[in-house]
């Protein structure tokens, strides 16, 4: 069940006397003598993922057709549906479904809400930063320019500094120009990183990225809180760990951990230490490797599991707000800096223009 802690981070139970609506909801179902497909049905209406809302559908569509669980569960839809059919069947088959399901949502819930965090630290930085480069473009390609006439009509001798900044104005006019292209290429450079998503090394190029820091540890914590939860309410079912990984590699959307825990599958189906391969793989941290120490006991290796994933959790909240402390005045700091420097140069020979007149 959700832990006190729990319930106070979860915005759907901190409101005085709201209770999990799903896990309610399936009790009282289950209770009434009401049939699975409708507690599905109903569950399916709060879970927040479009995927695991469509598996759901297709499952309490078949239930409620007369299928047998195990057929309803092989037609539910397959992109999604592995780790919420598995979930279904070993809540079903260890009489833990409401449990199940009700620790399900909060996971998806707390995730969802971590990463729309961690987006939302680095909006703001990143509409400035784009603000802030609109408003140089344009006063490299006008103001700049009518200064460039000035100089040019006094025949004013100009240090480096000032033909330097003129010559990006220059550039900033033929951008203008050609500003199709620009815009051609730049559309051209985000969907080449859009793209790397489907190539080879995913997984390598995530590890590489959560090095950064604040920013990589805040996506690295959220990630591993998601895999942990996860991977805990799998075991608190009995559900044997080599198929408990590669369930929930199958919902997790980081790709190294994705990876990792289907490896970890693999090497743990032929007889190798949880603990060792977590170790030695280079997908999971080694501090990581002490709770696979559990992983024959379900009930402990569960509940160390659920701990480290809420211990997670909140990591990944403070690393998101540390973006926000760190990014924003740095990025103030490189706004400020070149619209000093650029003024003082553009202006340094207009007073020595002014200096000569008089």
């Amino acid at each position: 069940m959700i832990s006190p802690a729990d319930r106070e981070s979860d915005p759907r139970t901190s409101g005085p006397g709201v209770e999990g609506a799903a896990a309610s909801a399936m009790a009282r179902l289950t209770a009434a003598g009401v049939p699975l497909a409708g507690g599905l049905a109903a569950y399916g209406r709060e879970a927040p993922s479009r995927r695991v809302r469509r598996a759901l559908k297709d499952i309490s569509r078949s239930l409620s057709r007369g299928a047998s669980l195990e057929e309803a569960l092989a037609r539910a839809t397959p992109s999604g549906a592995a780790y919420v059919s598995g979930l279904v069947a070993a809540g079903v088959r260890s009489g833990r479904l409401a449990e199940a399901l009700e620790r399900h949502l909060f996971v998806m819930q707390r995730t969802r809400q971590i990463r729309s965090r961690i987006l939302l630290s680095l909006g703001y930085p990143l509409l400035l930063g784009l603000f802030a480069l609109t408003i140089l473009w344009a006063i490299l390609v006008w103001p700049v320019q009518d200064f460039k006439e000035i100089f040019e009509d006094f025949q004013v001798p100009l240090p480096s500094a000032t033909i330097t900044l003129i010559g990006l104005s220059d550039v900033a006019v033929r951008t203008g120009e050609h500003f199709e292209w620009f815009l051609l290429t730049l559309v051209t450079l985000a969907a080449a990183v859009c793209s790397l998503r489907f190539l080879p090394g995913r997984a390598w190029r995530v590890r590489m990225f959560q090095w950064i820091p604040s920013i990589g540890s805040a996506s690295r914590h959220a990630a591993v809180s998601e895999f942990c939860s996860l991977l805990s309410i799998l075991t608190a079912c009995d559900v044997p760990l080599p198929e408990a990984l590669r369930m929930t590699a199958s919902a997790l959307r980081d790709a190294n951990l994705r990876e990792g825990a289907a490896r970890l599958a693999d090497e743990v189906e032929k007889g190798a230490s949880a603990e060792d391969e977590v170790r030695a793989l280079p997908y999971f941290s080694k501090a990581f490797s002490p709770l696979f120490r559990w992983a024959d006991r379900h009930t402990v290796f569960s509940e160390s599991l659920r701990t480290a994933g809420e211990l997670h959790a909140a990591q990944a909240r403070l690393q998101a707000g540390v973006v926000g402390v760190i990014v924003q005045p740095f990025l103030l700091f490189l706004i400020a800096v070149p619209a000093i420097g650029g003024t003082y140069v553009l202006f340094m020979p207009l007073v020595a223009l002014l200096q000569s007149l008089t």
